[in-house]
């Protein structure tokens, strides 16, 4: 395995559906709904966002937003660099780097980052800027969205 392929320790996944469970819930209460997925799913997909969260904050050393407020949007993690960051987990192997429509009218994030994989293994396989993944308009069956494959990601070993 590479240093871009983790995989979170029983306390940690643990961890990971704590958190996913207090996101699931205060969303709920709060009406913020995905209509991609269905209520039931809703946990599921708040705990694949989870982990690819940990995972990128345990390969670059940096804080998870450990806050419980309602959740629409909006950045993931603030780099020591200014630059802010938005994790895109799958739990499909060949997964794309896939954004929303409605990321468009929002505040965008600097970088948007592939994390792939299953509870409890995880791999970051890249990422791509704002501008890259915002020009890149692709309809996957559901619609228009903004999609890269993983081969037009960039890598972190520059």
């Amino acid at each position: 395995m590479d240093s871009y392929t983790i995989t979170l320790d029983p306390s940690e996944v643990m961890f990971a559906r704590t958190i996913a469970t207090l996101r699931t819930g205060i969303n709920r209460i709060n009406n913020v709904v995905n209509p991609k997925f269905k209520e039931s799913d809703e946990f599921q997909n708040d705990l694949l966002g989870v982990c690819g969260e940990m995972v990128f904050a345990k390969r670059f050393n940096v804080y998870m937003d450990l806050t419980f407020g309602p959740r629409s949007g909006g950045h993931d993690f603030k780099m020591t660099s200014g630059k802010t960051v938005d994790v895109k987990t799958t739990d499909r192997m060949d997964g794309r780097l896939i954004v929303p429509e409605w990321k468009a009218n929002k505040e965008k994030s600097d970088v948007y980052v592939l994390v792939t994989g299953q509870v409890p293994t995880f791999t970051i396989r890249g990422y791509a800027n704002a501008d890259e993944i915002f020009n890149s308009v692709i309809d996957l069956g559901y619609g228009p969205c903004f999609g890269l494959q993983q081969d037009q990601l960039h890598d972190f070993t520059n």
